[in-house]
């Protein structure tokens, strides 16, 4: 704990006390120095095994941001281009109505692709055809491209994916993309799926919230967007109601790191990281501030940029520029270039709110005021 920090353990351990943390971690980078790294509580509170140094945390949808910067590096070194359509890089995405989608659209969740479709088929598909992948290529969109916004949780990661795949001269996954270009040189731990290299012990285990606890929570998501829950068909069930193992191993709906990763990762993006081989421009873009727009999936106006949130109103993390990524249940992670700030939290605890979890939100006050007072 760097000096003048001292208050974000206080508030990290509050939570513990005030807001029924089972286990958590907490990191921060500041003009990229460590100044926060912080673990405490249960890894898996079924057994009563203790929160670890070296303890990998399930990050779920916040997963996306680092995903998010998988495809911010292929900008930067010329494999894409966000205004470009999405078909030219991958031509038999470019049917059934999304011939004219452009990246920045489909990064924006506005491609009307929010949850997976398997339609039927009259003839036997091979594994290739019945991939998620493949099927986002046949589906159809749910509204015309660019003129409505739904949060697209798994498919966005499946899509990113392959655009990696494609543009990528090795032909890597995005998972490998990333590694292999920035985690291992690092020395930082994230995975997509975990390998068999990594023992079960070293994993945190997520404590899925049950229904009845939605009677007693103090902290719910909207009233929309719990009552979409129980719609047959909505777009909010299909999209977030799906069964996990659905969802594979999309970059977009999971992810187990190190807190300190995340942070770090976060911290580079704040600055033209020679490491990371960034460039100005890719910067920019992921700085340029966005408006909200009603989301038909999280029924609430959200901001949505490249991949990341935006801050908004119901979500107004760090500055004007500010980028991250939040995820159902609790988990942060954003970059702050204001403050030159790299953030990350996640909990083994899963609450109910999609953007601004109270323990999160605690977390990422305090940090953001003791840089304020230095």
């Amino acid at each position: 704990m760097a000096p003048g920090f001292e208050p974000v353990r206080d508030t990290f351990l509050r939570n513990f006390a005030q807001h029924r943390e089972h286990g958590a971690a907490c990191a921060a980078y500041h003009e990229g120095k460590k100044v926060v790294d912080l673990w405490a509580g249960l890894r898996d509170r079924r057994l009563g095994r203790p929160f670890a140094e070296d303890t990998l945390i399930p990050f779920f949808g916040a997963a996306q941001g680092v995903a998010a910067m998988a495809l911010a590096l292929a900008h930067s070194r010329g494999l894409l281009d966000y205004e470009e359509w999405v078909d030219t890089y991958w031509p038999e995405f470019g049917q059934d109505g999304k011939q004219e989608i452009s990246l920045r659209q489909l990064l924006g969740h506005r491609a009307g692709l929010p949850a997976l479709k398997y339609a039927p088929s009259p003839y036997p598909l091979t594994e290739a055809e019945t991939a998620p992948a493949a099927i986002l290529a046949r589906q159809t969109p749910e509204w015309r491209p660019g003129t409505r916004q739904g949060y697209h949780y798994a498919t966005l990661g499946w899509i990113e994916d392959e655009l990696i795949r494609r543009v990528d001269p090795a032909g890597r996954p995005l998972g490998r993309f990333l590694l292999e270009e920035v985690l291992e040189p690092l020395g930082l731990e994230f995975y997509f799926a975990l390998p068999e290299s990594v023992p079960p012990a070293r994993v945190a285990v997520a404590e899925e919230a049950e229904a009845h606890q939605v009677l007693t929570e103090r902290e719910l998501p909207p009233l929309r967007l719990l009552l979409a829950h129980f719609i047959p068909g909505s777009a909010t069930r299909r999209t977030l109601d799906s069964p996990r193992n659905t969802w594979g191993d999309s970059p977009s709906a999971q992810g187990f790191g190190l807190v300190r990763s995340v942070a770090r990762l976060y911290s580079m993006f704040t600055e033209c990281s020679r490491e990371l081989k960034l460039i100005p421009e890719t910067l920019y873009e992921l700085e340029e501030p966005d408006e909200p727009r009603w989301d038909k999936v999280l029924k609430q106006p959200v901001s949505w940029s490249l991949g990341f949130a935006k801050p908004s109103p119901l979500f107004d993390f760090g500055g004007s520029r500010a980028f991250g990524m939040p995820a159902l249940g609790g988990a942060l992670g954003f970059a702050d270039p204001d403050r030159q700030l790299g953030f990350a939290y996640a909990p083994t605890r899963l609450g109910f709110k999609v953007l601004e979890d109270r323990r999160a939100a605690a977390l990422r006050h305090a940090t953001q005021g003791c840089i304020d007072r230095l």
